[in-house]
């Protein structure tokens, strides 16, 4: 069986996979003590942009959503950074990129701590590249690069 998974490559050699079917199930079984987690997260031309420009979509898939899985929050985490946090989208591209072309400046996410989310790292997980993650067809595998 295949799991959902997302997968980092950072400037700086960083990278990871997270297991993000099982980081979905310990978010919805943790509903009730997660509820300071939930947060309006800004959806930023920016952002879509370098979605867009990553291969990260398949842009049927954002049209085709529909409204209850448009309600379905998203799941950014913060990552230390060099001098400030930074924030990954590991789960909704999909659902970002449709809230910015519906027009929306915000959309529900879970913001996750860096403790909250490593547990989900795969480690045994091989390496890929920037340049890899850029080629591979959308939809592959969820995918992100700093």
């Amino acid at each position: 069986m295949i799991r959902e998974t997302f997968v980092f490559a950072g400037d700086d050699g960083t990278n990871f996979a997270l297991d993000t079917q099982h980081l979905r199930t310990w978010l919805d079984s943790n509903r009730r003590n997660l509820q300071n987690a939930l947060r309006l997260f800004p959806v930023d031309a920016a952002q879509v942009a370098k979605i867009i420009a990553d291969n990260a979509i398949i842009p049927a898939r954002v049209a085709s959503l529909n409204r209850s899985e448009r309600k379905v929050p998203i799941i950014v985490c913060e990552f230390p950074g060099s001098a400030a946090t930074e924030h990954i989208l590991v789960d909704g591209r999909h659902r970002f990129v449709r809230a910015f072309r519906d027009g929306e400046g915000h959309i529900i996410a879970y913001l996750l701590t860096y403790r909250q989310w490593t547990p989900f790292i795969i480690g045994n997980a091989p390496a890929i590249s920037q340049d890899l993650l850029r080629v591979l067809p959308a939809g592959h595998f969820p995918r992100g690069r700093s």
